[in-house]
């Protein structure tokens, strides 16, 4: 009781959520229609958002579900199909307009000595045409229906994975939560509130489909390091990898102007970030703003001076060591 009333007196600092699935497959029409009914994505993208490969950022919560391409739902279908199977498959040629694979069976055989031996043995090639969706089969064999009903069949599925992806994306930029270890997410006090749309995401499946789990953080000396390390260590590695791509891009000639303004907008993005978690980098905050205010003013820079910029020897140099 003692423990509990001390807990009780302590600050809230954020929640621990985590969530597990037993294997299982949806309608993703029906999922679609649902995650229409949430609206809009609460951190909407700057007007120079920079956009994926897929085209735009996402701006709804059906923009976030994973594109069901038709090369993933055929590798799903074999990776269904062939679980506990000896036959395995293996990409034999992926190209911009196909995706060629053999399943492979492996046969026993005898060798001079009547040693047993194994040699594998192409049951049959499958050929995906990426953009029309149809299946070509190398050769007549009783499996190519089977593969083929399969293909077609998770072509409109969503399985825990592709779940698991959104709930992920939800977490880390919805609630700006931050990996504690994997699969598990530290969401500030300030973005708890933000964890509603996960809960309705999760109650649209049966308990013994996915179940998650929130387990508030409290203020305590052992917490806040845990949670300072997990932040900074989070922001360096955003920040290690935008400066790094930044120069390469400037070394191979490449920065667009369209680039440029995509990198501004993601450091824009990254200090409202760490300013999100001042509290919880606490004597680390200073730092860590003051690297993306130096790494935005670089860029800032080059968008003024372009690349005569890039030119000064000391520009990548200094904007690599902040």
């Amino acid at each position: 009781m003692a423990k509990l009333a001390a807990a009780k007196s302590m600050d809230l600092r954020g929640t621990l959520v985590w969530w597990r699935f037993k294997p299982f497959m949806t309608d993703r029409q029906g999922l679609e229609q649902r995650l229409e009914k949430l609206g809009a994505l609460k951190n909407q993208p700057e007007k120079k958002a920079f956009k994926s490969k897929s085209g735009s950022a996402p701006r709804t919560f059906v923009d976030l579900l994973p594109r069901n391409s038709n090369k993933s739902a055929l590798l799903r279908a074999l990776r269904f199909l062939l679980k506990g199977d000896d036959r395995f498959y293996k990409k034999l040629r992926d190209i911009k307009e196909s995706v060629t694979i053999p399943v492979i069976l492996p046969v026993e055989i005898m060798d001079e000595q009547h040693l047993s031996d194994i040699k594998f043995e192409r049951e049959v090639i499958v050929t995906l045409n990426k953009q029309s969706g149809e299946l070509t089969f190398n050769q007549e064999t009783t499996f190519n229906a089977v593969i083929d009903a399969e293909y077609k069949k998770m072509s409109k599925l969503f399985d825990t994975e592709q779940l698991s992806a959104l709930l992920t994306h939800i977490v880390k930029e919805e609630c700006e939560g931050v990996s504690i270890k994997l699969g598990v997410y530290y969401v500030p006090d300030i973005n708890v509130e933000n964890l509603e749309v996960l809960e309705r995401i999760v109650k649209f499946f049966d308990k013994d489909q996915i179940e998650m789990f929130q387990v508030p953080v409290y203020n305590d000396p052992a917490t806040q390091r845990a949670v300072q390390a997990a932040i900074e260590d989070d922001m360096l590695d955003k920040i290690d990898k935008l400066k790094e791509e930044f120069a390469k891009l400037t070394r191979a000639g490449k920065l667009s102007k369209n680039l440029r303004g995509n990198r501004l907008t993601e450091i824009v993005s990254l200090i409202k970030r760490a300013r999100t978690y001042k509290k919880d980098l606490a004597s680390k905050a200073a730092s860590i703003d003051g690297r993306l205010l130096g790494i935005e003013e670089k860029i800032a820079k080059y968008n003024k001076f372009g690349e005569e910029a890039a030119k000064d020897e000391g520009f990548l140099t200094g904007l690599l060591n902040m």
